[in-house]
Formats: structure tokens, sequence, C-alpha cells
């Protein structure tokens, strides 16, 4: 078991020089796949509506129906299904419900919003199966956790069916990085820079300013109640600031969880991380009350 300084001192040792090579930085990312996925959890590769998927199986499925959409990190240009399996193994094992990952389109081959027109036909999918909106919650960490915003934007203008719960950790929510504290958490974080963000924003984004990523922009009335899990010690704090003050300010229930000392996505740790095994077991207790 890791300490959260070890854990720390571990990332800032694999930083990356800038700017990055973005094929070595798909290789490393894909490489977490190589970590232990949670036991009882069965694989398989699906098609989820013309979009590349897998499948998370729990062998415990007594949360019942349900399902979860879990789109991955990876800034938009990097990230898959085998790269996230293992987190996204232990969520599905935590709530007994089945997981969907889809395999988006990544940036800069494919800008935005190729990726949330991927995550919309996967969520599409889930509802073509019979599984009822009310039984669903969509998952997502850092790019993927501002694409899941992003979507249920999407399903709200639309009038469409909407999820009943949504949780995410550390969202990245603006690619500009205007935050105020921005420099000043910059300097605890152990592994993301503003000039990272800010280049992978420039390949991400689209040129059409009608299809720009902005979801902080947008209404937030009619979310579902929403779980925010963010470090301390990373840049992305902001976001999650921000986004939970504005979903409050719309009504919405939000809960936002800062873990003192922590770092972007320490979820992803488990299980070698004590805070980030207890991370999950909230994400299963949140998913358990609110998809009841």
């Amino acid at each position: 078991m890791l300490t959260v300084e070890q854990a720390s001192a571990w990332l800032q040792e694999r930083r990356g020089s800038f700017p990055p090579d973005l094929t070595a930085m798909r290789r490393g990312l894909d490489a977490a796949g190589a970590a232990p996925t949670a036991a009882g959890v069965a694989f398989r590769a699906i098609d989820a509506n013309g979009v590349s998927a897998e499948l998370h199986e729990p062998a415990d499925d007594s949360a019942g129906t349900g399902a979860l959409l879990y789109l991955h990190g990876g800034g938009f240009v990097a990230g898959c299904p085998t790269s996230h399996r293992p987190l996204a193994s232990r969520i599905a094992a935590q709530s007994g419900r089945l997981l969907l990952l889809p395999d988006y389109r990544l940036a800069p081959e494919v800008r935005y919003p190729a990726s949330l027109e991927d995550a919309a036909a996967a969520w599409a999918f889930l509802i073509d199966q019979g599984t009822s909106p009310r039984k669903m919650a969509v998952i997502g960490d850092s790019a993927g956790g501002g694409l899941a915003v992003a979507l249920v934007q999407r399903l709200l203008e639309r009038n469409e069916a909407t999820p009943a719960a949504l949780v995410l950790l550390s969202p990245w929510l603006d690619v500009s990085v205007s935050g105020r504290r921005a420099k000043e958490l910059e300097a605890r974080d152990p592994t993301i820079t503003i000039p990272l963000l800010r280049w992978l924003g420039e390949r991400m984004q689209s040129e059409a300013a009608a299809s720009r990523f902005a979801p902080l922009e947008h209404a937030f009335a009619g979310f579902p109640p929403t779980l925010i899990q963010v470090g301390s010690d990373e840049v992305l704090l902001e976001d999650s600031e921000r986004l939970a003050s504005k979903l409050r300010a719309a009504g919405c229930a939000v809960d936002l969880e800062v873990a003192a000392g922590l770092f972007h996505v320490y979820q992803a740790f488990a299980p070698r991380l004590a805070e980030a095994d207890a991370a999950i077991e909230r994400i299963g207790a949140f998913l358990t009350l609110t998809l009841a």
C-alpha cells in the first residue's frame, strides 16, 4: 500500500516533457490498463450504436437492473477502454451494475464534438436495451468528466431522457484554464501543468464557435444529483468548485468532495492507495442511494 506522498512522488517523477509527444502519451496511458482489475468482473467487446465499447459485467449484480456509462479521461487525445479498465471495473464491482465504456473518437484526428456524439450514441444504446434512465448514471474522469457534463446538457437541451445520477472525478471543464488560482494550484500539482492543458485544448477544440467545448457556459437547470471528487492539489480543482457553485445556483443536488493533499484522478491508484479505495466505496454508496 502506498502513502499519498509516495504516490505523488511517483507521479512527479513520471511527468512528461513539454510539448508532449502524443504517441508516447497515448502509449503511456494505455499501459495503465495492465494494472489489476476488480475481481469478479467480466469484460466483452460490443458495438454500441456504431461506437466500439467494452461492457463490464460484475458477478455480483445484486443491485439489480440498471447500468453505468463511463466516459474515460485522457485530455480528449488519449485513452481507451483498455486504459481505464482497472478503474472502471472497480466502480462496476462496487456498484453491482453493468458498465459501458465507449471508445469515443479522439482528437486531433477528429475534433470535438465527435467525442460528444459518440457518448450520446453509447447512452442511446443503453436506452435501446430497455434500461430505465431512472436506474442509470453517467460517470467520467478528467476530460471524460467534462464530456459527461456536456452529454447531460445535450440531453436536456433536446428533451431526451437523462441519467438519474452523475459522478465526476476531477472533471476538466475549462480548456482555457482561466481560473484565478490556476498558477497557485499548478505549483502543487504533481502531474498536470497549465501549458499542457492549453496544448490539449488547442488540439481538441472545434474551429466552429457553435461547436466549442465550454460546458461551464451552458445551463444546469434539471441536472441530476451529482457527486464530484477532486484533489486539493490539482490545477483542475477550480473547475470542480465552479461547477458545484453553478449546480447549487440552479437548484441541483451536488456533493463536492475535495480530498486533502490528493492529486488528479487519484481513484486510479486503487487498490494501492487507501484514499482511492475509500473514494470508490463512496461512489458505490452514492449510486446505491440515487439509483434505488
